[in-house]
C-alpha cells in the first residue's frame, strides 16, 4: 500500500478491520461530556491512568453535571486535584477540566452532551447532536481550540468522539502505522492532518467509520511499538 491515492483510507480500514475486528464502541464512556473530560485526562499518560481518574470523578458525581465543576457550588481545587491524581499533571489537567466544563455550559451544550447516548455498536452513522448542529466542523474545532488545555489532537478527539464529526486524528500511532506501510506521513501533527483530513472527506467517511479507523490505528500502532 503506497502513497495517498483516493481509496487509501478505505483500503486501510478494511485491512485493519480484518486484522483486529471492527472495534465498535472503542472509546468507553457513559456520555459525550465524559469523552471530553477523558480527552483531557489521557494527555501525556496511559489510558488506564485516565480511566482511574474518570472512575473517581464518576464516583463523586462530577461527570453528571458540568456545573459541578464551574458553578457556585463547584468542587474545591484541592478535591478535584486529588480525584484526578492517577492521570498525573494534576494542576494543569484540573484547570483544563474546568475550562472544558465552562465551555460546555457557555455554548448551551450541557444537556445534549449528558443525555445523548453513545450507541456506536451497530456501526452506523451516529446521531447528530442537536446542540451545535448548525456549526460546521471547522468552526467548532476552532472554538474548541480556544479552551484552555485543548490542543489540536485533543480538539480532534473531541470532534470525532464527542460530537460525531468525521475527523482524522494524526497522532503518534497514526504516524507510526502510515510510515510502516509506506503511506505519506509528514512530520508534525498539523501537516499530517492537513494532508489526510481532506482525503477522509473525499472518501466519504461518516463519523462511525472515522471512529473505527482511529481505534484500529491505535490498536495497530500499539503492536508496532
Amino acid at each position: 500500500m503506497r502513497g495517498s491515492d483516493v481509496g487509501t483510507l478505505r483500503r486501510l480500514l478494511d485491512e485493519l478491520t480484518e486484522r483486529h475486528g471492527r472495534l465498535d464502541g472503542w472509546w468507553p464512556a457513559a456520555s459525550r461530556f465524559e469523552v471530553m473530560i477523558g480527552s483531557i485526562l489521557t494527555q501525556r499518560t496511559r489510558w488506564e491512568n485516565a480511566a482511574a481518574s474518570l472512575e473517581r470523578l464518576r464516583g463523586a458525581g462530577l461527570l453528571s453535571d458540568p456545573n459541578l465543576l464551574v458553578g457556585a457550588t463547584r468542587i474545591s481545587d484541592e478535591t478535584l486535584v486529588d480525584l484526578i491524581r492517577p492521570s498525573g499533571f494534576v494542576r494543569a489537567k484540573s484547570r483544563a477540566c474546568r475550562a472544558v466544563a465552562t465551555w460546555v455550559c457557555r455554548v448551551g451544550a450541557a444537556d445534549a452532551l449528558l443525555a445523548s447516548p453513545l450507541d456506536r455498536a451497530a456501526g452506523g452513522p451516529p446521531t447528530t447532536l442537536p446542540a451545535l448542529a448548525d456549526v460546521d466542523s471547522d468552526q467548532l474545532r476552532g472554538d474548541l481550540l480556544t479552551v484552555h488545555g485543548v490542543g489540536p489532537e485533543t480538539a480532534d478527539a473531541q470532534l470525532l468522539f464527542a460530537f460525531d464529526r468525521p475527523t482524522f486524528i494524526a497522532d503518534a500511532y497514526t504516524h507510526q502505522v502510515f510510515s510502516a506501510r509506506g503511506l505519506v506521513a509528514p512530520d508534525g501533527y498539523m501537516p499530517m492532518r492537513a494532508l489526510w483530513q481532506p482525503r477522509l472527506q473525499e472518501e466519504g467517511f461518516n463519523a462511525a467509520e472515522a471512529q473505527r479507523l482511529h481505534a484500529l490505528l491505535v490498536e495497530e500502532g500499539s503492536e508496532l511499538r
